[in-house]
Parts: structure tokens; sequence; C-alpha cells
């Protein structure tokens, strides 16, 4: 883990918790500390694209706003009560299509390292939570254990539904955990093509579900999403070459997750100002794509 980030701005007060401590004896970087981690991820003049070379890491305290109600466009898999948890911001990989960039004004990552006061201010009521919209926390399980700690927590309160989403084949990290019934792990899997193309420094498709199999054969239930899809000239034949490498059976998958391409009309026009050269297109292939999911997936 040594080379993951070579500086770590530390937030005043931050240095003081454990996921803190235990994060820095992992890594050899740059400590710098700051006053709050705004002073940094939100200052003027930053170029995302640029960071994204080389991204700095901020430790943080989160201090409010534990938990937010999910958008609209996002899906909700019917629950009334559907949040999502900023544990984390941004994600290490460079998807050329991820709604972040449109988001935040910065590339740098930043982890809140209060935990426990996420855990203090979870909904009473049965609800839906995503701890990872907003950042890859299985990724970066390895230095955080970020999905361990929620995982465990959960397992003692049952009205919570949690999902954990990622595009990492690195469900080693959580493997000596039990399955728990109310946690779903959700894997982001797109055609080779396109990680080739639009998801700088993401796994292969072949060892996201390699992470995938070794998840069911250990219980876990494993959504699999295949979002956005992309409606670019050959997204059908790479769609069906991505399902044909998929060699699991359909009654061990939780379920699928379709979408096309999703984002603020805000978000979308900052990501062309910065990627005028990716191939935005507004069709929505979803609906086909679902047909041809129910021919191969019947259970």
């Amino acid at each position: 883990m040594q080379d993951v980030f070579s500086h770590v701005y530390m937030e005043e007060g931050a240095a003081d918790y454990p996921i803190a401590k235990a994060v820095l004896s992992k890594i050899n970087s740059t400590v710098i500390a700051i006053p709050h981690y705004k002073d940094v991820f939100n200052r003027p003049g930053q170029d995302f694209l640029a960071q994204k070379a080389s991204p700095k890491l901020i430790l943080a305290v989160r201090r409010d706003n534990y938990f937010y109600k999910g958008a609209p466009m996002c899906e909700n898999y019917g629950l009334e009560h559907f949040y999502y948890s900023t544990q984390m911001m941004n994600c290490i990989y460079n998807c050329a299509y991820c709604y972040l960039q449109g988001l935040y004004p910065s590339a740098n990552v930043v982890a809140f390292v209060n935990t426990e006061d996420y855990f203090s201010a979870i909904p009473s009521e049965p609800a839906y939570i995503s701890i990872s919209y907003d950042a890859d926390i299985m990724a970066l399980e390895n230095l955080f254990g970020y999905a361990a700690l929620w995982i465990n927590f959960v397992k003692q309160h049952p009205h919570i539904t949690l999902e954990v989403r990622t595009k990492s084949a690195n469900f080693n990290s959580i493997s000596n955990i039990q399955p728990c019934k109310n946690v779903i792990l959700s894997w982001t899997i797109s055609p080779q093509s396109v990680i080739d193309t639009y998801e700088e420094g993401a796994p292969s498709l072949s060892s996201r579900l390699k992470s995938v199999k070794a998840a069911i054969e250990k219980g876990w239930n494993v959504r699999l999403c295949m979002d956005p899809i992309l409606p670019l000239a050959d997204w059908k034949a790479s769609f069906e070459e991505m399902l044909d490498q998929i060699d699991i059976n359909p009654s061990d998958i939780y379920d699928i997750s379709l979408g096309g391409f999703r984002m603020s009309d805000a978000q979308y026009k900052k990501l062309k100002r910065l990627r005028p050269d990716f191939p935005y297109v507004s069709d929505d292939v979803s609906e086909e794509a679902k047909l041809i999911i129910e021919r191969r997936f019947k259970k």
C-alpha cells in the first residue's frame, strides 16, 4: 500500500482517530496538517483530470450530513427510505463517464475517519443505505477497512439493508467475514472494450467476475450492475460478448441492475468541458438490454 498516495492532508483533529492511525501505519506518505478538508478539496482553480494522475488523500472528520436521501435518478429498488453515505468522496479509478468529475472540484480522495458517528446517526426506520456511491470503498478496503466495519455493524441492525458497490476485484479483503443476509455486494460490470477505453485503472471484466464468483460461493447476496450501458455504435455486440463471459447460475445472482448514462444537467455540462472527446449520446438502450438479459438469465 506504500505507493497509493504520495501525500496525506490531515485535518485538525483527524489524527486522533484509530482509522487515521491505521492508514498512516500502512503507507509511506508526506503528511501535511490543514485546518479543514475544504481548504484543499474546495480550493479554486483545480484541474480535476491532472489530479487524477496522482490524487492525494485527505483525512477528515465528518461533523454533519452523514446520510443523504437518494436522488430520484438513482435506483431505490422499491424501498421508501433510500439513503447514501459519504464515508469517502472520490474514486481511485478514472472512468470517463463518472458523474463525480461533474460533482466535485477536486480529484483528491477524502476519507472521513469518524465512522462511529455515522453509526450513531443511522436511521431508525427500515432503510436501504449505499455506502459507496461517491467512492469505491471496496477498492481501498485493504487500507481503510470501511466495508468490514459497516457489514459488522449492520449485522446487529437488521432493519438496515446495506449495499456495497464496487468495480474492484478485491472481494478477498472481506472474504473472512461471514455473509450477512441484509448486505448486498454489488459489482458494476462492463464489456472489456468499454473498460479498456473508458474505465482507466479499473480491473478487467474477468477479474471482477472472479471476485463475483468467490462472493457467491461464500454465500453473499450479489448484485450485478450493468450500468451505465453506453449506447455506442457496437454496444449490443460488446454487451452480448460480456454476457458470454458470465459463467454463473442465474439462480445464484441476487438481482441484476440495468441503466443508461445518467447525471444532472450541471454535471453533464461540466463533464463535456472536461472531456470534449467523450462520445456523448442521449439514446437509452437499457430497455433493449433488459430484453437481452431476460433471454439470457431466465431463473
